[in-house]
């Protein structure tokens, strides 16, 4: 027999293994209806997305688009009517994804702000989000490198006639007769890097830092026309990148080598700035040192009055799609941030096309493509990115 304090003892701790068993189920049950509830219940903040319930000005302020251009961006994008998120467990609508990921490109508003606006829990958002920029990078990322069809040799060479029209005219400087550099430049485009500053990276850090802007960053390339589109992007780099580099390692330089002649089989160029090296199909100011020539000195001049052209076209990305502006929700090993600048640029471009118009092709008398014609429904789906 043993003695009674043991047996109670006994009895305690007996009872208090019943009890924790008990707890575990109960927290192991409430944890099984909560994944239930959520998985059924998806939809947690208000009444489901309709875009009809928005006015034009609205959309416009919010989406950057009018709802007539939505819904004509939504059929040549060719979005699905349904979509799923990766895992499965988030089924959304062609028209409320594109609309969720154009109010998260335009501004960087949190989750939880756009969880009222759209009726759908943080977790919703993001997995629509990342579905929804997975889809466009995937369908629609080689326009983003060259469109042979659009940017054929005659519209090339009537790019080269706006440029050099437009130099003339803000040129402050007459009549040369030491040669005619400057009237007979084969200038189609404008090449230039860009930088967009990340969040410091948990890793890798030196590889993103970049020592001219003193900060972590990735770079991208961009190429604009007269009309005011981008005609291609390179990138993300790391932030160590030369621009020179990043022209070397993109595909480029094969697509200008293949496409940029004129009719009657001149070299046509794009014209960068002193970070790049002259070659077949790359212009680039003349060195400065003393006793110039007057032509060299004419070329440099009419160039850089028209070179700020690609520096207006990549704000028009970073104004109205602001997402890629902002460094700290720029978390590379958190999200596919680095999409964020090349959609921005393919809705600016859309926008430019839907509108008819926007401050470059002002500037050199000319109009965008529509938005049918930009859009080539041959540069749509997975494919090859070079030539």
């Amino acid at each position: 027999m043993l003695p009674i304090h043991i047996i109670l003892q006994r009895q305690r701790a007996r009872r208090k293994r019943l009890l924790l068993i008990l707890l575990l189920v109960m927290l192991q049950e409430e944890h099984q209806l909560h994944r239930l509830w959520h998985h059924h219940r998806p939809r947690s903040h208000g009444d489901l997305f309709n875009l009809e319930r928005w006015t034009d000005v609205d959309a416009y302020r919010n989406f950057r688009f009018t709802k007539g251009q939505l819904y004509d961006l939504k059929r040549l994008l060719r979005i699905p009517d349904l979509l799923w998120s990766f895992d499965g467990n988030v089924v959304f609508t062609g028209m409320e994804g594109l609309c969720i990921v154009l109010y998260r490109l335009s501004s960087p508003i949190p989750y939880h702000r756009m969880a009222h606006t759209f009726g759908r829990s943080t977790a919703g958002l993001s997995k629509i989000v990342s579905s929804m920029i997975e889809w466009l990078a995937t369908n629609w990322g080689r326009l983003l490198e060259w469109d042979p069809e659009r940017l054929s040799p005659e519209r090339l060479t009537s790019f080269v006639a706006m440029i050099r029209e437009r130099s003339r005219r803000q040129d402050v400087v007459e009549g040369d007769s030491e040669g005619g550099i400057a009237e007979d430049n084969d200038v189609f485009g404008f090449l230039d890097g860009t930088t967009r500053s990340i969040c410091r990276p948990s890793h890798y850090q030196r590889t993103m830092y970049s020592g001219m802007t003193r900060s972590h960053c990735i770079r991208y390339q961009v190429v604009v026309t007269p009309d005011g589109i981008v005609v291609h992007v390179s990138g993300p780099e790391a932030g160590t990148c030369h621009d020179s580099t990043i022209f070397q390692d993109s595909t480029l330089p094969a697509w200008l080598a293949a496409h940029a002649w004129s009719p009657d089989g001149r070299r046509l160029k794009v014209f960068g700035d002193s970070a790049y090296s002259a070659s077949d199909h790359v212009a680039r100011p003349f060195a400065r040192r003393d006793n110039m020539p007057l032509y060299m000195q004419r070329f440099n001049r009419r160039m850089a009055l028209v070179r700020h052209t690609v520096e207006q076209a990549i704000n028009h990305s970073t104004n109205h799609f602001q997402q890629a502006t902002w460094y700290r929700h720029m978390r590379i090993f958190n999200g596919r941030v680095g999409h964020f600048f090349r959609l921005g640029v393919l809705f600016s471009n859309c926008r430019a096309c839907l509108n008819g118009r926007n401050s470059i092709s002002v500037q050199y008398d000319t109009r965008p493509p529509s938005l049918e014609a930009y859009l080539n429904p041959n540069r749509f789906g997975p494919g090859p990115l070079g030539p």
